[in-house]
């Protein structure tokens, strides 16, 4: 996630986990776990799911103000 200042973001954002072939399945909460600015600007976020293996799943951010990368 890329932002001009840390200060500015959510403590969390919510992250719809879609299902390859029956769209949006759940959603989970990932909580801001960089505190620190560093040189890149990037912020990371945490989160986690269970999943069976092979599951081919999907991760969407529900608030599309700034770009994430997953």
């Amino acid at each position: 996630m890329q932002s001009g200042s840390l200060d500015a973001l959510p403590d969390s954002i919510v992250v719809d986990i879609k299902h390859d072939r029956t769209g949006v399945i759940d959603y989970a909460t990932a909580i801001l776990k960089s505190h620190v600015k560093d040189e890149t600007g990037a912020a990371i976020f945490e989160y986690s799911v269970w999943a069976n293996l092979g599951e081919k799943l999907t991760f969407v951010p529900q608030d599309s103000r700034y770009i994430y990368l997953f």
